[in-house]
């Protein structure tokens, strides 16, 4: 089972969700701030993201302009938002980006 770490936070990857409950780990993505770290490991793999700039809230329809095709050396977290950041509701979006920095294969 793979794991996602952000400040302060980390969770098996089957958990994250958005939702009210103890297991809602995005919501609090609106605390990530530029120069934080996001670790995504698993399989014996580890792979370290740094976030480079503010998260921003867009429209839930309006998300498909704003995150491209994944890719090996960036990550975007996505999470249910209001229009202030703060969680949670359908209608927005917060989209945190973030660059890889190092990736291991033990």
């Amino acid at each position: 089972m793979g794991g996602l770490c952000i400040p302060r936070r980390c969770w098996q990857l089957h958990h994250l969700r958005s939702s009210h409950s103890a297991r809602a780990p995005f919501r609090a993505l609106n605390n990530v701030k530029p120069g934080d770290l996001i670790i995504v490991e698993g399989d014996h793999r580890k792979a370290t993201y740094r976030v480079g700039s503010p998260w921003f809230v867009v429209h839930a329809d309006a998300v498909q302009d704003f995150v491209g095709p994944a890719g090996q050396s960036q990550i975007s977290l996505i999470a249910g938002t209001k229009s202030n950041g703060t969680p949670t509701s359908l209608t927005y979006r917060l989209i945190i980006t973030a660059t890889l920095i190092s990736y291991t294969n033990d």
